[in-house]
């Protein structure tokens, strides 16, 4: 999950090559509607890519193969560069759909199928990890809650998410993704995107692998840690603190699934006084790597 910055493609000057170029499958069609797809993405633009305020442009098959096919093949030029710079160069080390450390895809933000005619416009290419592959939610019509979008929700900047720890046994914790926000003006997109978006089988294979591996080698997930740790939940939170701000800084957003993983153990005391006796033991040679 990552806030993006507004692509400075020329879109509308592609969309005219496009339609004007009578060896492309998608002429004269493209080329007598041009107007309804230019206004298309006006609209798209306006209304900050939110579902609710976007309805697709009808499209026979023929057109709308064409569309997506100018996209899975662009023609030569600024185009092909363009999707093959987001693919890429715009987010390669963080998915700013689920916050995973994959990006070797595109997502369709409106999927390409329904809305063919943003099959290649830059504004609705998000560079993803396979969480676009399980044919997540775009909106809610009942409660109009959607999806966030990374090049207009300016919420992805802050700490939205962390990591939830349930059960009373913290050696084999229940672990999830919660929010982390109570503001009212982004909490219902932002629970449907957990629910409708992020891979949760991943992710929580992602965290479950990572607190079996702090309980054994802690400075492997918290960097920060001295090597013989002997403390208090105090001394144990300054730690933290530090490898979640390391975090941040390397993925250049707090809603990554380190920081996720970190931010949820800051969150709770009993926890943070929990792991810091656990440490000591560890270090002190009280506590065997299984137990």
């Amino acid at each position: 999950m990552k806030r993006l910055p507004t692509p400075a493609f020329n879109d509308t000057g592609a969309l005219t090559a496009i339609s004007g170029d009578t060896t492309l499958d998608s002429h004269p069609v493209l080329h007598n509607h041009l107007a309804a797809f230019q206004a298309a993405y006006t609209n798209y633009a306006l209304h900050h890519g939110d579902p609710n305020q976007i309805t697709a442009i009808p499209q026979t098959a023929g057109i709308k193969d064409a569309l997506i096919g100018h996209y899975s093949s662009p023609p030569t030029g600024p185009l092909k560069i363009y999707i093959d710079s987001v693919r890429n160069d715009l987010s390669p080390d963080v998915c700013p759909m689920c916050g995973s450390f994959n990006t070797y895809n595109i997502d369709h933000f409106f999927p390409k199928d329904g809305y063919p005619e943003y099959s290649f416009f830059s504004l609705n290419l998000v560079p993803a990890c396979r969480c676009n592959r399980k044919g997540r939610g775009l909106y809610n019509h009942g409660t109009r809650a959607r999806a966030l979008h990374p090049y207009f929700d300016n919420g992805l900047t802050v700490r939205l998410v962390r990591m939830s720890i349930n059960g009373p046994n913290f050696r084999v914790p229940a672990l999830g993704l919660e929010p982390c926000t109570a503001d009212p003006a982004i909490l219902p997109n932002l629970n449907f995107h957990l629910d409708k978006v992020i891979y949760k089988r991943a992710v929580q294979s992602f965290l479950i692998k990572n607190w079996r591996k702090m309980r054994t080698r802690p400075r492997k997930i918290i960097q920060t840690l001295p090597r013989a740790f002997a403390g208090d939940a105090v001394a144990l939170t300054g730690y933290l603190n530090d490898a979640l701000d390391l975090m941040d800084d390397k993925y250049e957003t707090p809603n990554n699934w380190d920081s996720m993983f970190l931010a949820g153990i800051l969150a709770r005391q009993d926890v943070l006084a929990w792991l810091a006796h656990d440490f000591t033991e560890l270090t002190l040679g009280n506590r065997l790597l299984t137990d």
